[in-house]
């Protein structure tokens, strides 16, 4: 594309079409170069946000079939026995103690 203003160039977006012009061609350089560098980077997270939004809906996707899964899994299978539980007692026996007189003296024997 000619220009009739020297260094002239054009940004070019999809709503709007810029036409600049550099002072100098070091200067028009300086600005390409930066230019592309943002041209880039938002191609770059373009690129992103289209793989975070495919991330998502996959993410969504599995976890919608593993609450599918997991729901008609609770239904298929037998349901589980009824048992109830006789608690167990322990019976002890005390250990008593008696006191006897002897001719000897007071002991203690075990009963």
């Amino acid at each position: 594309m000619a220009y009739a203003e020297p260094y002239a160039f054009e940004i070019v977006t999809k709503d709007r079409v810029y036409s600049l012009r550099a002072a100098s061609l070091e200067e028009r350089a300086k600005w390409l170069q930066s230019l592309s560098c943002w041209t880039a980077l938002a191609n770059e997270n373009a690129l992103i946000e289209h793989a975070d939004e495919i991330i998502c809906q996959a993410s969504y996707h599995r976890a919608r079939e593993d609450e599918s899964s997991s729901f008609e899994t609770a239904f298929q299978s037998p349901p589980l026995p009824l048992t109830t539980t006789t608690p167990t007692t322990t019976t002890t026996t005390p250990t008593t103690t008696a006191t006897a007189t002897t001719t000897q003296g007071v002991g203690s024997v075990g009963l």
